[in-house]
């Protein structure tokens, strides 16, 4: 027997796709439990990450994280004081989620579920159609549902608004909601206001009017140039496989790693926030702009290896792509993403949607503030950037959607982005020039331990002949003198160093600390309360500060201290450890309970993810 639907079960229907899709839903947004006669709605979970079927895995096993268990004297993890990614960091790959995270830790990423032997997504189930079977009364009650529904759900999206005890309904202004990204978005009026330049301080060029030679006589390892192309990235790529739509149509389950300016560059230039990359531009990249909150910056070493993405491309000959010699990245972010100063060697810079603003330094001088972790871009961008003289200040450009940036090798360069930006990083593996041959040799060795502090030190002195002006190597210097304990020798690098460079937060901290260990302990503090308000948003001024504190028997300076820097890095365990002890010398035993409980979820909440990444 066929079924012929009458009008009462057009009517039936309409009102159960209606409940379901509104009422219902909204009953699970607030995560209420529906029963009786409302069919139940079950959200589907989500998609299972596939396993890639090219390139490396995307099991990261390295763990390369930031000092999060010392108990003894709260230690910088890892500091990295030159900017450029090793040898090193190159081997370990883009590192896993870090608990570490101080930002973006509170975004609820949807968790995936995780099959045991193919990874394969799980396909959704449909109910089939069948004849409606609801009575009168039901069909009523469901009809009124549909229509309360129907007008919640508009209020929510800001079309009217609904007030059940009023029977007026007015228009209200739409409410920013975090919903599933349809296309890359461009930068609105204010965004615009607020990082858009017109002044370009580097050469432009179509890349179609110059030569191999030219370029190599020109810019190679000299100076930085923006390539233009006639027809933009069409002419070097196919834009269309880099849609959003295209994108997630054939990655969305795919993982990636993304994290702030800052720790990205701590962490040797690798993202170590996982997500999906549905997830990521679903969630993390739909939220809005904020100056104070830098979103997650997608910065991935093996994404774009493992996809289809590089049979696109077309490159001029003078820009080559050879796996055996360059590490290729995968960059996406939203407005106010980015990366914090660093330098490399010889590399390049394709945007494919969006615009992206350069702020460039000569290897020869230093960015004020210093290179990483002294400065998240954002934040040296609106506090320090606005103080600098005509002669601190950087070379600059916006590079427009579709140009290719070359970037000479051992040139300073950090990155706002300005609106959705997509782009590709292409990027030597080894140095060429004398100064950055040094200075990588100097990181790998210290990477590997296979070496004393003079070897390395003997290097970096080779850096300093050629560059005696540089800040950088004056910290470097200092900190390796600080480790085998010649403080005075350490303290006059590091005094250098300030002196070229009064805003480098992690030289003044460094300086603070050997002044300490001199028993300059006035002159230390001063210090440390210099660079925390240069920069109150960095953790490690907390880390040094507070363990200055708790050694001079001041506890509860130290534990207010302690306190400030789980407001800026809430998962940094060693900083609830010293609150805790200070709390318990303060004699305050419920307040030292609480801050042991929150250590306790802190590391429960570390063993659950460490269990989950070996999943």
């Amino acid at each position: 027997m066929i079924y012929k639907p009458t009008p009462v079960h057009y009517t039936q229907l309409f009102a159960r796709r209606i409940v379901k899709t509104t009422f219902i839903g909204l009953l699970w947004k607030f995560e209420i439990v529906c029963i009786g006669s409302v069919p139940r709605v079950i959200m589907p979970a989500a998609p299972t990450l596939k396993c890639r079927s090219t390139g490396r895995s995307r099991i990261r096993d390295d763990g390369i994280r930031l000092t999060r268990d010392t108990y003894g004297s709260l230690k910088v993890a890892a500091q990295r004081s030159g900017g450029h990614v090793t040898d090193e960091a190159r081997q370990h790959g883009a590192v896993r989620r870090s608990v570490t995270d101080t930002v973006y830790r509170s975004l609820k990423m949807t968790e995936s579920t995780k099959e045991e032997k193919n990874c394969d997504v799980k396909p959704k189930r449909r109910n089939p159609l069948t004849e409606p079977s609801l009575k009168p009364y039901q069909t009523g009650i469901l009809a009124f549902l549909a229509v309360v529904g129907t007008a919640v759900i508009l209020k929510d999206f800001g079309i009217v608004c609904l007030d059940l005890f009023n029977s007026k309904s007015t228009p209200c202004k739409s409410e920013s909601l975090v919903r599933p990204a349809e296309k890359w978005r461009g930068a609105d009026q204010v965004t615009l206001e607020k990082y858009d330049i017109s002044v370009c301080d580097i050469d432009r060029v179509y890349a179609d009017e110059i030569t191999e030679e030219q370029f190599d006589r020109k810019y190679r390892l000299k100076k930085p140039v923006l390539l233009k192309f006639r027809n933009g990235a069409k002419d070097w790529t196919d834009p269309e496989k880099w849609t959003l739509k295209s994108l997630k149509s054939a990655y969305g389950e795919w993982m990636l790693y993304s994290g702030s300016s800052l720790e990205v560059v701590r962490q040797g230039g690798n993202g170590y926030l996982g997500s999906s990359f549905e997830e990521y531009v679903d969630g993390m990249m739909a939220e809005g702009h904020d100056d104070k909150k830098e979103p997650p910056y997608v910065f991935d070493r093996s994404f774009y290896d493992d996809t289809d993405l590089a049979d696109t491309l077309n490159l001029p000959s003078f820009l080559t792509v050879d796996n055996n010699l360059e590490d290729s990245l995968f960059f996406l972010g939203s407005t106010g993403t980015g990366i914090s100063f660093h330098n490399h060697a010889d590399a390049w810079n394709a945007v494919i949607f969006g615009r992206k603003r350069w702020f460039l330094y000569n290897i020869d001088q230093n960015p004020p503030g210093g290179v990483s972790p002294g400065y998240g871009q954002l934040d040296w961008y609106h506090n320090l950037y606005p103080n600098l003289t005509t002669k601190e200040k950087p070379m600059e450009c916006i590079q427009e959607e579709g140009e290719i940036l070359y970037l000479p090798e051992g040139v300073y360069h950090g990155t706002i982005n300005i609106g959705d930006t997509i782009a590709i990083g292409i990027q030597k593996k080894h140095a060429v020039t004398d100064a950055m041959k040094y200075i990588y040799e100097e990181s790998n060795l210290r990477g590997k331990g296979e070496t004393t502090v003079i070897d390395r030190m003997e290097l970096i002195l080779k850096v300093l002949d050629i560059y005696p002006e540089s800040a950088e190597i004056n910290l470097r210097l200092g900190t390796l003198n600080q480790e085998i304990n010649q403080m005075e020798s350490a303290e006059s690098y590091l005094e250098k160093a300030v002196q070229i460079d009064p805003y480098f937060v992690m030289a003044l901290l460094s300086l603070a600390e050997v002044k300490a260990t001199l028993g300059k302990k006035d002159e230390a503090e001063t210090l440390m309360k210099k660079a925390l308000k240069l920069n109150p948003n960095v953790w490690d001024g907390y880390a040094k500060y507070g363990t200055f504190l708790r050694e001079n028997e001041r506890f509860k300076d130290a534990a207010e201290v302690f306190r400030q820097g789980i407001k800026v890095e809430p998962h940094q365990k060693a900083f609830y450890f010293h609150l805790k002890e200070m709390e318990e010398k303060l004699g305050n035993k419920e307040a030292a309970r609480k801050v042991n409980q929150q250590l306790r979820r802190l590391e429960q909440m570390e063993a659950q993810e460490q269990l989950r990444d070996r999943a």
